[in-house]
């Protein structure tokens, strides 16, 4: 995957970046992702674990922000828990997208 690519479509419409990397081996380095984005302007951190990641930029968002959680499934699958709990609802309780069908949330 290109992932300096990645993060410059991202930095084109983020105010801020918190990079991290996912449980995989072969994920880029939360410092390698956020040197991409300061090389084209945006301001970045790195943030080598993927929960305080999430906790970080929640913070710099405030309660009016907006935190994106892109790259990979893998990285999805890290935070999972932390994301149902942080929108509000309990992990067993989100919905899972069945292919053809939408979650109720999305009507």
């Amino acid at each position: 995957k290109d992932a300096a690519a990645m993060v410059g479509t991202l930095a084109e419409v983020a105010d801020r970046i918190v990079a991290t990397r996912s449980s995989h081996p072969r994920a880029v380095p939360a410092d390698d992702l956020a040197a991409v984005a300061r090389a084209l302007g945006r301001p970045a951190e790195a943030v080598p674990a993927p929960a305080e990641a999430l906790e970080q930029a929640r913070r710099a968002a405030g309660p009016d922000g907006l935190v994106v959680v892109a790259g990979s499934l893998y990285l999805l699958a890290d935070l999972r828990a932390r994301l149902a709990v942080g929108g509000g609802y309990a992990p067993g309780r989100l919905a899972r997208a069945r292919k053809g069908i939408d979650p109720p949330e999305a009507k």
